[in-house]
This record gives structure tokens, C-alpha cells and sequence, in this order.
């Protein structure tokens, strides 16, 4: 008997399963454990995504917050309703978003862990396989900041997971569900869903049509699963065909070439001709980023392989049918994502379509490789320990000692090779605890300027509205980004101005309460940073005030009218400013 054997000789005993489902929880407990430390280390800690979801949904408890707030509104129009629905009901429950988005991450891996599990299973039945597959899986997840970001693409890896289980399972009324809640949380999911639908459809028609008496009647009443779940999918699918939001259109590739922000130094740096490689491949938003972490996963590369020798390897005979689930996957994740490239960014981003599914191809088909080599090490070393040649037990007892180290490494990956950066967070803890307090005491309609990077958190953090902030840039809708470039323009042209009746014109045309001044912002090094730079001619005119050595009117108001002040970060009050005379 060999080492796995019994699982299949005591048919699947409960016992069994659950122990090794426990145990991929209790690794999942703990990698969110680290997470949920770092989370609440401190009062004023966000995830870095996750701000602009989180301070408009601050509205839920106190709808007079950010009461003239276009960017909270632009963000709120497009954000998933299934999303909005369950923040607004934690609020509800006076969980407040901030507080929420630290602990779902822990929820969804736990959800996440659960359903690839049991996927892994109807591919593969033997629980220790299925506690790898989920092991490694999570390490990937861990290893980068979707899911512990709470925004709504971290719902796409359980909700996906969950499709698959019950499309392997063939329970038709939990697959319509999972697909109508990615429609819900992550629309782009549904692409995914309905790709494999329609791909399995299409199989189906194809061979009926090979048959010499074809009955589509037959056909189709056999296939009425398939066709509500696709059903489903175009109807979740049809508002956001349909929908014509205020702040469009969708940029268009050819017009995303022209802006900066879509360059190599831009804010989402897409197109990059100089290395056409690496744009396919590794780009951040535009390649198929087929992560190798843990190192571990590319043993997912040996499964084809292994596959072509079931008598070398017994346990390859216990792969179920359900194994064409994996292709079916790999193959519909990369035709979105050409799909993607082709209609570009009016499917968001094409890397959305490979960076959450391929690593959970790899993670499979990995976990049954080991699963597969280890099984045959010890049907090996069985027979020579039987031979009962010294020599070649020697030789059997140093490789099981080299099978238990790296067992270890696989588990303790992260741990041993990454320790303080695992798990990946985001995490941005607020730097101006007494800006905040200060500022939550200013009535709601206050609005805030800066070219600070602090300027991000005081939304979440002090509950006021901004005139724009490096993290609500998101170039994506042309209405939306015109207007917040126009913004930047202005805010630069007005901070580094030497004309204080420019300075006050700008804090009468979009209604000022404060400037928050960064002691940095006035030095070449911050005047030229390439977010500042993206808005031209602003800033190359600003850069030439700093050059000349000539000082900002500003400068000279902050004795003044300060009303606040930190680690020479300064507040200064616009009614102050807009009082004083001219002549400064």
C-alpha cells in the first residue's frame, strides 16, 4: 500500500477531509491574522485602494458628509451596487467602512480557501492535494494586495472559485448565483463565467451536429443549465452595456496614447513601445502577468507532462474528468484578455482577465504534480526498503529527509523568504493625526487643496472633501479626468504663483476653505516629480518659479494665516488669504 492509497480504500471519510480542510483554514487564519495585525496597528491605517471606496461610503452613516463633493460622486457612480449594498449594510449595523474593509479581507480568504479546496477535490480526490492546492493558492493571494485591499476585486477569486465548484458539482441554481454576485462585485468576473458557458455550449452543439439525426430539441432541454447560467450573465451584463454615465465617455486607445498619464511615467502606465516583452508579459495593467511566486508553482508546468505517463505514475488514473475545467480556464482568461486589448479600456484594464485566474491553474495543477511525484517517491522507496539492500534504504532515508525540508519551504515560504513584506498589505498609515482631528471639526462642506500626498487620506481620515488628490486620478473616464486635469492645472499654477490676486481667484472659482502647504512642496525635487509633471504647462512653469529662486506668494502668507501646523507641514485659512492685500 502505497502513501496515499487509503483516502481512496476508506472512500473519501469524512474524518479525513475535514481535518485537511481545517488545517488549509488554519494557514488562511493565520496569513490574515498578519494581515489584520498590521491593519489595526495603529487608530489612522487605510488600505491604499481602498480609500476612494471607503470615504464616500461615509455618506451611509452621516448623509451630510461631503456634501459637495464631485469626486465622492464620481466614485460612488461607479462603484459595483452589490458592493455599495454590503458596506451599506454594515453600516447599518454600525460597522463603519474603514472598520469593515480591515476585516473582510480575513472573511474572503477564508471563503476563498474553502471553495478552492473543494474544487481542487472534483478535479483530484485526495485531501491532502486539495490542502496544498489551497495552500499555495493563498500564499499568491497574500502575496499581493487584491484581496487584503477590499475593493471589489478582491470578491473575484472566491466568487470565481465558487462558479467552478458548482459547475463541476453541475448545480445549476448556485452557479446563476455565483455569476449574478460577480455581476454584482466584479463584473469583469462574469466575462470569465460566460466564456466557459458559452465555450462548453458550443462543444455540446458541435458534436450534436456531427451526429447523423441532430434533435436540437433535445439538445437544448438537456442543456437548460447552461443556457440559464449564460442567460443570467447577459442580463447582469446589460446595465453596464446600457448604462451612459455622466462622467464619459470610456477613454479610447488612441486617445490614451496621447496622454501622459498612460505613458511609461504616468499615473497608470500602460503603453510602452521600448519593451514590447514586457508589455505582453509583466506590464502592470496591459500584460498577462503570470506571477512564479511561491517558486513552488512552476512544478505546475510538469503536470502536462506527467499526464502522458499513467503507468509510471498510478495516481494520475484518480484525475477525474473534471480536469478540462483547468484548460477550459487558461484558454477563456487569455481570449478575454486579447479581447480586452482589442476593445481597449472599454473592458477595463486586459491584465484584470489572467492576474486572478491563471494562479489558481497553477495552483492545481501544481498541488496534483507534487501530489503525483511525492506518491511515486514513496512506492519507490517501498520497494527498496522490501529489498532490503542497506545501501539503497540509505539513499531512500536522505531523500525522505530532503522530502520533509522541502515540505517545510513550501509551507514556510512566505515566512522564511519574505518575513516583514508577507503578507502584502498596502497599508498606509496617516502621518497628521492632529490634521484630522483638526480638520473633522470644520463644517461638512469644507474643501481641502493640496499637492500633498497627505492630502489622500483626509477624506477617510478627516472627513472633509478635497479639490483632488493623486489617488482619485484615475484617467479612465474622459467627463471625469478633463475636469480633475483642469483642476490640478489650476491648483499648480496657483501654488506656485507670484501674483497673489491669481491665488485668489482660484480659491473664489472652486469655493477654498484650507490649503494644506507640505514643507517639500516648494523644492525642485518635489516640483518635479512625474505626477506633478503630467499636467503641462502648469508645471513646467512651476518648475521654472522654483528654478529662479523666486518665492511663491504663498510663502509669504503662511506666518499669517496659519491655523494649523506639523512637522512644518502648514494649514492656512483661504479667508485669511483672500483678505490680505494685494501688495504682499
Amino acid at each position: 500500500m502505497t502513501f496515499f492509497t487509503n483516502y481512496f480504500n476508506q472512500n473519501f471519510r469524512k474524518k479525513q477531509v475535514i481535518f485537511w480542510l481545517f488545517l488549509s483554514l488554519i494557514f488562511a487564519s493565520i496569513y490574515a491574522g498578519i494581515a489584520l495585525q498590521k491593519a489595526f496597528s495603529n487608530e489612522y491605517v487605510v488600505q491604499d485602494d481602498a480609500r476612494v471606496y471607503i470615504f464616500w461610503m461615509q455618506r451611509f452613516s452621516d448623509p451630510s458628509l461631503l456634501p459637495r463633493d464631485w469626486l465622492a460622486n464620481y466614485f460612488q457612480s461607479v462603484t459595483p451596487a452589490g458592493y455599495a449594498a454590503l458596506y451599506h449594510l454594515m453600516s447599518i449595523c454600525r460597522i463603519s467602512p474603514l472598520l469593515f474593509s480591515k476585516i473582510l479581507p480575513a472573511i474572503l480568504g477564508l471563503i476563498t480557501t474553502f471553495y478552492c479546496f473543494f474544487v481542487t477535490l472534483e478535479i483530484f480526490p485526495v485531501p491532502v492535494t486539495a490542502f496544498l492546492s489551497s495552500l499555495l493558492f493563498n500564499q499568491t493571494l497574500w502575496l499581493r494586495d487584491d484581496l487584503v485591499s477590499a475593493t471589489p476585486r478582491a470578491f473575484i477569486s472566491p466568487l470565481i472559485l465558487a462558479f467552478l465548484y458548482y459547475l463541476l458539482r453541475g448545480a445549476w441554481v448556485p452557479v446563476c448565483i455565483s455569476i449574478a454576485l460577480l455581476g454584482l462585485f466584479y463584473p469583469l468576473g462574469v466575462f470569465l463565467c460566460a466564456g466557459i458557458l458559452i465555450g462548453r455550449l458550443a462543444i455540446k452543439i458541435f458534436q450534436s451536429i456531427q451526429n447523423t439525426t441532430p434533435n436540437y430539441g433535445h439538445l437544448f432541454r438537456d442543456q437548460k443549465g447552461i443556457l440559464a447560467a449564460i442567460s443570467i450573465a447577459l442580463l447582469v451584463l446589460l446595465p453596464y452595456a446600457l448604462n451612459q454615465s455622466e462622467y464619459g465617455p470610456t477613454i479610447s486607445a488612441n486617445q490614451a496614447k496621447t496622454w501622459p498619464e498612460f505613458l511609461p511615467k504616468g499615473r497608470i502606465p500602460f503603453f510602452d513601445d521600448s519593451h514590447p516583452l514586457k508589455f505582453w508579459l509583466q506590464g502592470q495593467h496591459s500584460g498577462i502577468r503570470l506571477s512564479l511566486n511561491p517558486p513552488i508553482i512552476i512544478t505546475a508546468f510538469l503536470f502536462p507532462g506527467l499526464l502522458q505517463f499513467p503507468q509510471r505514475f498510478p495516481l494520475i488514473k484518480k484525475i477525474r474528468s473534471n480536469i478540462r475545467i483547468l484548460p477550459e480556464l487558461i484558454l477563456v482568461s487569455i481570449g478575454c484578455f486579447f479581447l480586452s486589448h482589442a476593445l481597449l479600456f472599454k473592458l477595463y484594464l486586459p491584465s484584470r482577465y489572467t492576474l486572478h485566474t491563471l494562479p489558481m491553474v497553477m495552483s492545481i495543477a501544481s498541488a496534483i504534480s507534487l501530489t503525483i511525484i511525492v506518491e511515486k517517491f514513496f512506492q519507490w522507496r517501498q520497494n527498496k526498503v522490501v529489498s532490503k539492500n542497506p545501501k539503497k534504504s540509505l539513499i531512500s532515508f536522505g531523500i525522505s529527509c530532503g522530502l520533509l525540508i522541502f515540505s517545510s519551504v513550501v509551507i514556510f515560504y512566505p515566512h522564511l523568504f519574505w518575513q516583514k513584506a508577507f503578507p502584502k498589505t498596502g497599508y498606509v498609515v496617516g502621518g497628521l493625526p492632529t490634521l484630522y482631528e483638526f480638520v473633522k471639526k470644520q463644517p461638512k462642506d469644507t474643501l481641502i487643496v493640496s499637492l500633498a500626498n497627505e492630502v489622500n487620506n483626509l477624506p477617510t481620515f478627516g472627513r472633509r472633501s478635497i479639490l483632488a488628490g493623486q489617488e482619485y486620478a484615475n484617467p479612465y473616464h474622459v467627463g471625469y479626468y478633463l475636469k480633475l486635469r483642469q483642476r490640478y492645472q489650476d491648483l499648480i499654477q496657483a501654488q506656485y504663483s507670484l501674483d497673489l490676486a491669481e491665488v485668489k481667484k482660484f480659491i473664489n472659482k472652486y469655493d477654498v476653505d484650507f490649503w494644506l502647504l507640505d514643507p517639500l512642496s516648494f523644492t525642485l525635487k518635489e516640483a518635479n516629480n512625474k505626477f506633478i509633471q503630467q499636467y503641462q504647462p502648469a508645471a513646467t512653469e512651476a518648475l521654472e518659479t522654483i528654478a529662479s529662486g523666486k518665492m511663491p506668494v504663498l510663502l509669504n502668507l503662511k506666518k499669517e494665516c496659519t491655523v494649523w501646523q506639523q512637522d512644518d507641514y502648514v494649514l492656512l485659512n483661504a479667508q485669511c488669504i483672500l483678505q490680505h492685500s494685494d501688495k504682499v
